[in-house]
Formats: structure tokens, sequence, C-alpha cells
């Protein structure tokens, strides 16, 4: 097995767990707000840039990102990197938004099937890339899994917010594609964490936003900010294997693999939902494990012929 695809399986397990964790920490109230939790994330998604300390160290098969293959930034590459700074935040604060009032494994399959068919149109438009031949086969297995989640399990409320965090995520895909194609991994891992620092930065300069932030910490419970802490942890762990087996592998291979992420977060809900805490989701009874399998392999389905 190639050392990327394994980074991939890996990764989307991790994102799965991270999914569910998310909407644990929004409906307990673990964290009062979407836009406080997004905001807190969002910060701690800076962390990673530490790795650059350790610059050339090389543990098995993994070389650390380098400050020597950082270099000052062109107009455009910061441009793209706050570009996805600021769609990332946005995205997060709708995915937030949907799980506080729908499970993970509804909501996510949806934010990915959008999310999928906007950065491949995206990639086409910005990036010259070429449609699969089978582009209209997939985007039909993909908004009929789509459809037969959001009909039977979204209010309009839910879709709306699930439809412009997958938006803002394919945007964000599209955008950090171009920066690898225009220059190296590390140049691009770099300032696309400062350009977070820079936007954390722009949000904390806003009184209403900091007088929001303020108040809404002071209501968080004690032990939201170890939930946050560690459920980021696992989030920006999958994100770096993610951009890692991105400059390993083949960028269109590893976003067909979002699939096994669907595929996860139905065994969990499966063979552990009915044994976790409410405010956790995926404790559903039979007739809605059989709704999302059938749902859910559509959107698989769809994602194979998309990247076919």
């Amino acid at each position: 097995m190639p050392t990327w695809l394994l980074i991939v399986i890996i990764a989307q397990f991790f994102y799965a767990i991270s999914a569910i964790v998310d909407k644990f920490i929004i409906t307990s109230k673990k964290v009062s707000k979407p836009f406080i939790y997004a905001f807190y994330v969002t910060i701690l998604s800076t962390i990673p840039i530490l790795l650059f300390f350790f610059g050339g160290l090389q543990v098995g098969g993994f070389t650390f990102p380098s400050f020597e293959n950082v270099s000052r930034p062109t107009i455009s590459l910061m441009s793209m990197a706050l570009l996805s700074a600021f769609a990332g935040f946005h995205a997060l604060v709708s995915m937030y938004s949907a799980l506080r009032e729908a499970d993970a494994s509804d909501v996510i399959p949806v934010i990915g099937s959008v999310s999928a068919v906007g950065t491949l149109l995206l990639s086409y438009l910005v990036l010259d890339d070429v449609l699969t031949n089978h582009f209209m086969i997939a985007l039909g297995f993909l908004v009929l899994g789509t459809t037969l989640i959001s009909r039977l399990r979204f209010n309009k409320e839910v879709f709306l917010f699930t439809l412009h965090a997958g938006i803002l995520f394919s945007i964000k895909a599209t955008v950090i594609k171009k920066m690898f194609v225009d220059t190296s991994f590390d140049q691009a891992f770099f300032w696309t964490r400062i350009a977070l620092l820079f936007f954390i930065l722009s949000l904390v300069l806003v009184p209403r936003y900091v007088s929001k932030i303020k108040f809404n910490t002071k209501k968080q419970k004690a032990s939201g900010g170890l939930w946050v802490v560690g459920n980021a942890i696992i989030g920006g762990v999958a994100a770096f294997m993610t951009l890692k087996a991105i400059d390993l592998g083949n960028v269109t291979l590893v976003q067909a693999l979002g699939g096994l992420q669907f595929i996860f977060l139905i065994l969990i809900s499966f063979f552990f939902g009915k044994f976790t805490p409410k405010p956790f989701g995926e404790n559903n009874n039979m007739r809605d494990i059989i709704q999302k399998i059938i749902s859910i392999t559509l959107v698989v389905i769809g994602f194979y012929f998309l990247f076919m």
C-alpha cells in the first residue's frame, strides 16, 4: 500500500471522529455558539506552525517542514492564503450551526458532496483541470444521495447551512490546491497558517466581535476548553495528514477518498450509536441506519464516478 494512501485512510478516520465530537461540543453547550467554537478552532489551527521548528527532522518516512523552504510570499500567494482562511472560518461556522440541529452522519456527507462538486467545477474554471467523463453520472448519484439525507432529515435552515459550508469548503480546497501548484508544500503550509493568524487578529480588532467572544467565553463550561483542544488536535492531525497526502500522491485520488469519512461515520453510528450519550447524536433506530446506509452509499458511488 502506498504511504500516501495509508495516510489518507487514517486521516479520514480522524475526520469522522472529529465530526462526531464537534456535534457533541455544540449540542451539549460545551461551547455556547458556533461562531465562538469556530474562533477557537481557528486559533488552534495555527499551532502546526510549530512543526517548522523541527525543520528537516525525519521520523520514519516523514520529514518535518523547514523554514529553509519558506521565503517572502508574493501578493498573489498571500491573497490566496487569506482567502482560504476567510472561507475556512465561515465554512466552520455554518457546519457547526448545522451540527447543532442534525447528526454528523447526516450533515457531513451533504457538505462533502457539495464541496466535491464545487471543487471540481472551480478547478475546471481556475486551474484548467479537465472535467471527468463521468461527471454527470457522479453528479446524479451525489444529488440523489444528498437529497435522500436532506429531504428526510433536514429542515430548510440546516440544509442552507450545509450548502453554504460545502460551497465555502470547495473555495478553500481550490485555493489551497492552487497554492500547491504555484509553490512548494512548506511555503504554502506556512503562509496558510500565518494567514489564519492575520484573520484572527482582524476579528479581535472589531469591538463587536471582541465583546461577543468575551461574553460567550465566560459562559463556557469548565470542561469545554479540554474538549475543544482535544478535538482540535484530532482535526489538526487529520488536516495535516491530508495535505501531506496531497503532496505525496495524487490530489484527485485524495479528494475521491474523502468518501471514506462517510463510511466510518456510518460504521460508528451502527456499532456504537446506541451506546453514546444523546448530545453525540448517532443514536438512531434501525430505520434511520438503513436510510443513512442507502444515502451515503449513493454519495460514495458519486465520489467514485466523480474522480475515476
